[in-house]
């Protein structure tokens, strides 16, 4: 991420970050003091939950929520980096321009 100037999230994004988050003493206190750091940094886009359902019925009904929240934001013309393959796939099918985390990470050839 340090690699952009500008971090665009959901609310839906940040709960599933946060709920990842379920640590235990000093990396719980790191966790949670990056994604305040974060938080802080990025901008915040959202749609009420029952427009994003209506609009994006399709990617609500396989992936989910969260997914169908970011493919309603490919109207802005942003860049989508994800390490999940489904929201990946649904945003390069509709055009929009997604990297996925895979293709960047260097491959283990030992």
């Amino acid at each position: 991420m340090a690699q952009f100037r500008n971090l665009v999230t959901t609310p839906h994004v940040l709960t599933e970050v946060s709920n990842l988050g379920d640590l235990q003493d000093k990396e719980r206190l790191a966790f949670r003091s990056w994604l305040i750091h974060t938080i802080e940094l990025a901008a915040e886009y959202s749609d009420e939950s029952r427009t994003v359902v209506r609009g994006e019925r399709r990617v609500f009904d396989r992936p989910g929520l969260t997914d169908a929240a970011l493919a309603s934001l490919d109207r802005h013309q942003f860049l989508f980096l994800t390490d999940d393959l489904d929201l990946y796939v649904t945003l390069a099918k509709r055009g929009a321009d997604a990297i996925n985390f895979d293709h960047l990470r260097p491959l283990n050839w030992t």
